[in-house]
């Protein structure tokens, strides 16, 4: 695709590709250009290392996996893991261990509308439950639980469900107004169609009357100059 075109229409794998390569490939380069001039040093936990290191390069063969997928449904939703891993790895930044609960939680959230651009209504949906998934894993595995964690638990889950019913909601009127829209364009092509065929019958009629008068003079004439 040509990233210096802009798509006309902001729904299609065109756009989404512009605005997810721009985005992450900009910040890879941001975060590139950090490391080498020692503002921030790099993790030495090996498994995030890595993916951070090989983050951009990862996400567009995963890109482009998900394109040449034979179900592009399962495709993006490899994106997604990936995706969703990388930003995962982002939180060791902040102290601790590779985990979704950081202070990059809020990237997941912006993940939905990016992934909304492909109108497939089943992403929303699948971002709320990989990151609750992970939520709850980490919720169990951290030990200490109280009444006041479980709160913010709940609440950070159920703010994913909610925009992700938000958003499969959006994605579904957009994608009937869309199905509307190509009726009504086919209907129209239809009506023109038969008004065509209509035009082209009149004029044939007319034609073929103006002969029948012609023959009818003709025969008249004929008649005329026998009697």
């Amino acid at each position: 695709m040509n990233f210096f075109k802009i798509p006309k229409n902001i729904f299609s794998r065109d756009f989404y590709e512009m605005i997810t390569v721009g985005l992450f490939g900009s910040f890879y380069i941001i975060f590139l250009i950090a490391i080498y001039s020692g503002v921030i040093s790099i993790t030495q936990d090996p498994f995030p290392k890595y993916i951070l290191l090989f983050s951009f390069p990862l996400f567009l063969i995963f890109l482009y996996l998900s394109k040449i997928f034979p179900q592009e449904r399962i495709g993006n939703c490899l994106h997604i893991i990936i995706f969703g891993l990388i930003i995962a790895a982002a939180n060791t930044y902040w102290g601790g261990n590779i985990r979704i609960n950081g202070p990059l939680l809020s990237a997941y959230i912006l993940l939905m509308p990016i992934y909304a651009l492909l109108l497939d209504p089943f992403l929303p949906w699948f971002i709320a439950s990989i990151v609750s998934i992970g939520l709850i894993l980490e919720f169990i595995l951290a030990g200490s639980i109280s009444f006041l964690s479980g709160i913010e638990f709940f609440c950070k889950i159920l703010v994913f469900f909610v925009i992700a019913f938000s958003s499969s909601t959006l994605i579904k009127k957009i994608l009937l107004e869309q199905k509307n829209e190509r009726r009504i364009k086919k209907a129209y092509q239809i009506e023109k169609k038969n008004r065509e065929q209509a035009e082209k019958l009149a004029s044939q009629e007319k034609i073929l009357r103006e002969q029948a008068e012609d023959l009818a003079e003709g025969l008249k004439q004929l008649d005329e100059a026998i009697y």
